[in-house]
């Protein structure tokens, strides 16, 4: 008994020290975890702040395109004025001129004269009412466009502050979780941070290299701040042989690319139409199972009445059943067939998907590499053509949240306003007579004749930076548009009509243009920045891309007040320069970063935390029999314990729930304008736990036996931990 009472002593001890040793080392894990996810948490909310400042921005950029488009839908009041009151000039030149060589009666005369008087008061009452209104409005106008533009230069400071703050913020986040997680922590301070032998928990030797090595990638590494003024000028020898070589080269992959996307795009569909009918299939199939269980439950009972009263009748009915049965169990074998196939169109479909997506990533990678290759050639100090695409990105956002009145583009109907259809209308006004006709299913006829005024603002960039720029134009036209589209199919060949054109004859009536920017030279726009070919973007009107300034230079019937609201334009610039362009702002560096294989493990978006605690600061004493029996003896090469943990950044915006979920349906990209930034504990691979052992513990992670075995290992085993004792 007292033998068996000397074990259960030695065990008890034993189990009690092993069990404070793994206290300790849980301790300090969770300090290693509540570090790594505070790091990378502190720094999901600095990109959630630099997304809201980002929309805010677009905000504020949106009124600056509404302000600089009213000034120019009040501009065109007023040149209405101007070309009325041309018109009477020239019909009272073309009248005195007519009765010179014929003679006409007084009241003929009198009756031109009135027509004249009343065309000249028309006009000189609306050149007045659209100078005053143009005048007060920019009275008001000008203050705010500056306003804006303060704002905008404030969010974007604030943005390169905040991130700045978060890398002290992250430091010290570590720190203290160190503290507070593992007891006899002592505070730190900025003589002991980096103290190996202060008490308690501290950042190893390789916690502060990944520390050191991960702050320059979360600055600028997964993450990039755009500046306008960085962006790559327009270079004298762009005429050149080889930057004309360049080009060609770019447009072929570019074209390219949007082939690529559109089969994407095309085999999305199929994949998501072969998913349905899937879907729907199946549910068939279960409807005609109900069906068939049914029917051969109606079969058995009949069978029993058959069985219990055996008349024609009864038989009759019976077999009526089984042969509906046999019906019912021909269609659930066709639903099986059919399931089969849609689930083997379904894999098909897939696959060509997923070919079709490699071969897009790589021409991607060809037009990145040729546009970073051609920029290279060009650049001049820090421009680059990422960050061209940066800025370009940025205006992108801003041209595709304009609001109808800015765009010029159709209305938008928002049933989220005051629970009601609320319609947000552009700036085009018609004032005659249209006729809308539909051709069947087929297409449709238009006909307008009277006076039709059309506009909008675009953000275009001109010099160092982008500028604010607005016309409106208005004409007195016939107008027809005829849309036709059907196809048939005769022998296996496809045969259709496609037709989509306007034909118009107008006369020019009005003509507004304002533009708004810092007020130097290069960056104003002038006439020769108006040509007629900017009536509509893109190769053709049927590529469905939106027309410029809101088709106001479009059709060719308004080149003429395009023109006039060109002139208007560059001579009509919003006092006092408000607008000082686009900011700089914070957005991805790689659109689509994807899985590039292994990278350092503190690489933003990444991070990883190494502590360590020293055996010696660990209260170890237990009881004393005939020796200490400590758990933890001091050893040269195993003097502490330590620990990892890793996490990362990661975007996610919500599919489940209906005010975060797009209207699309598409999985959104890592960005910098939507707010969905969030962080998590990420595992650790073997690569990881290897430089971890290697440098927190100066052990090499393969036994002398394993390195014997490997010839030449052995000797770099040895140099290897001979280095790392250096340290």
């Amino acid at each position: 008994m007292l033998a068996f009472i000397g074990i259960i002593l030695i065990c008890t001890i034993f189990l009690y020290q092993s069990g404070r040793i793994t206290s300790e080392k849980m301790q300090l894990q969770n300090a290693a975890d509540a570090a790594a996810f505070g790091a990378s948490t502190l720094e999901a909310r600095s990109l959630n702040f630099s997304a809201y400042t980002n929309r805010a921005m677009v905000a504020n950029e949106v009124a600056v395109g509404q302000m600089v488009g009213m000034l120019s839908f009040v501009d065109e009041l007023k040149t209405t004025g101007e070309y009325i009151e041309e018109y009477a000039a020239g019909l009272e030149a073309a009248t005195a001129w007519l009765f010179l060589v014929i003679t006409v009666g007084d009241i003929v005369e009198g009756i031109i004269t009135a027509i004249v008087e009343v065309m000249e008061t028309i006009g000189e009452i609306l050149v007045d009412a659209g100078e005053t209104a143009e005048e007060s409005m920019e009275i008001v106008i000008s203050p705010l466009i500056r306003g804006m533009s303060i704002i905008n230069t404030v969010y974007s400071v604030s943005q390169t502050a905040y991130h700045g703050a978060t890398i002290y913020l992250v430091t010290t986040n570590i720190l203290q979780s160190l503290e507070d997680n593992v007891p006899g922590t002592t505070p730190f301070k900025v003589k002991n941070i980096f103290d190996p032998d202060k008490p308690g928990a501290h950042l190893s030797d390789f916690g502060v290299l990944a520390l050191v090595g991960h702050l320059p990638s979360y600055w600028s590494g997964y993450t990039k701040r755009y500046t306008p003024d960085k962006q790559n000028k327009p270079d004298d020898n762009d005429d050149d042989g080889d930057d004309k070589k360049d080009k060609e080269l770019i447009a072929k992959y570019r074209k390219q690319v949007e082939q690529d996307r559109t089969k994407v795009a095309a085999d999305q569909k199929l994949v998501s139409d072969a998913r349905t009918k899937q879907h729907d299939d199946l549910k068939q199939q279960d409807l005609d199972q109900k069906a068939y269980d049914d029917q051969e439950k109606t079969c058995n009972q009949l069978k029993e009445t058959m069985d219990n009263d055996d008349t024609d009748e009864n038989k009759k009915k019976y077999a009526a059943c089984k042969e509906k049965l046999a019906e019912d169990q021909a269609t659930l074998d066709n639903d099986k067939d059919t399931i089969k196939k849609d689930t083997k169109n379904l894999k098909k479909q897939k696959k060509k998907l997923k070919k079709d997506q490699k071969t897009l990533k790589a021409d991607k990678k060809l037009l990145e590499d040729e546009q970073k290759r051609e920029a290279g050639d060009h650049k001049k100090g820090n421009d680059t053509a990422e960050t061209n695409a940066g800025m370009q990105r940025m205006a992108a956002t801003i041209r595709e949240a304009r609001d109808p009145f800015s765009s010029g583009g159709p209305p938008v109907h928002d049933k989220n306003i005051f629970n009601s259809d609320f319609k947000f209308e552009n700036r085009d006004w018609r004032f005659g007579l249209g006729i809308d006709q539909h051709i069947g299913k087929v297409g449709a006829l238009n006909f307008f004749i009277g006076l039709d005024s059309n506009g909008g603002s675009e953000l275009r960039y001109k010099g160092s930076n982008y500028g604010w720029s607005a016309l409106d134009t208005a004409v007195l036209e016939a107008a027809m548009e005829v849309q036709i589209k059907f196809e048939v199919k005769i022998f296996g060949i496809k045969i259709g009509i496609d037709i989509d054109d306007e034909i118009a004859i107008g006369i020019p009536t009005g003509g507004g243009g304002y533009q708004a920017n810092d007020g130097s030279e290069g960056n104003t726009l002038t006439v020769l920045d108006m040509p007629p070919s900017l009536g509509y973007y893109g190769e053709s009107k049927k590529d469905g891309k939106p027309k410029i300034y809101g088709t106001a230079g479009y059709p060719t019937d308004r080149w003429i007040s395009w023109e006039g609201a060109a002139i208007e334009m560059e001579e009509n610039t919003v006092k006092g320069s408000p607008y000082s362009g686009l900011k700089p702002y914070r957005d991805m560096t790689d659109l689509d970063p994807g899985e590039s294989g292994y990278t350092m493990p503190f690489i933003s978006p990444y991070f990883i935390v190494g502590v360590t605690r020293k055996h010696k600061d660990i209260n170890k004493t237990g009881p004393k029999f005939s020796g200490n029996l400590n758990l933890l003896e001091e050893q040269r090469t195993i003097d502490r314990i330590g620990a990892i943990a890793k996490s990362e950044l990661y975007f996610n915006r919500p599919t489940d729930v209906s005010h975060f979920i797009r209207h699309d349906n598409f999985t959104e990209k890592p960005n910098v304008f939507g707010p969905f930034w969030q962080a998590r504990l990420s595992k650790t691979n073997d690569i990881d736990r290897f430089l971890a052992l290697a440098i927190q513990h100066k052990t090499i992670w393969l036994s002398d036996h394993d390195a014997a075995e490997i010839p030449g290992m052995e000797t770099i085993k040895s140099e290897i931990e001979k280095l790392l004792n250096l340290f």
